[in-house]
């Protein structure tokens, strides 16, 4: 699966992947770096590793739940609109995020592109 994430994943949602995996920033830093909102960073974190597992978004109201979700996995408080806390839905998504999340960075791609590492510096 990671062997394709050059060709898998649009250059937005594999500098996210990257910059968490690989720098320890935070939403708000990497926001700031890649100048979008943190929502947008939680938003691109989940589409990046829903694309990664091989899985579809998740029907409405779960999809509104996808910042929300990817926030749980990096630590980071998203808000995200009320919904069941016990979806099995959104429960099965988390899963499949958190295990491409770590299939990611057990087997990353490589060192993180050069252009993100320059903005780092």
């Amino acid at each position: 699966m990671i062997a394709a994430v050059d060709t898998v994943l649009p250059g937005p949602e594999r500098e996210v992947l990257a910059l968490l995996a690989e720098s320890g920033l935070d939403y708000d830093l990497i926001a700031e770096l890649l100048g979008v909102t943190r929502v947008d960073v939680a938003d691109l974190a989940a589409a990046g590793r829903l694309r990664l597992a091989g899985a579809a978004a998740p029907p409405e109201p779960c999809r509104a739940q996808l910042p929300r979700l990817a926030g749980l996995i990096d630590g980071e408080a998203v808000m995200a609109p009320v919904h069941a806390g016990d979806c099995a839905t959104c429960a099965a998504t988390l899963a499949a995020m958190r295990a491409a999340d770590a299939d990611y960075r057990a087997r990353r791609p490589g060192p993180m592109p050069e252009a993100l590492r320059r903005r780092l510096s």
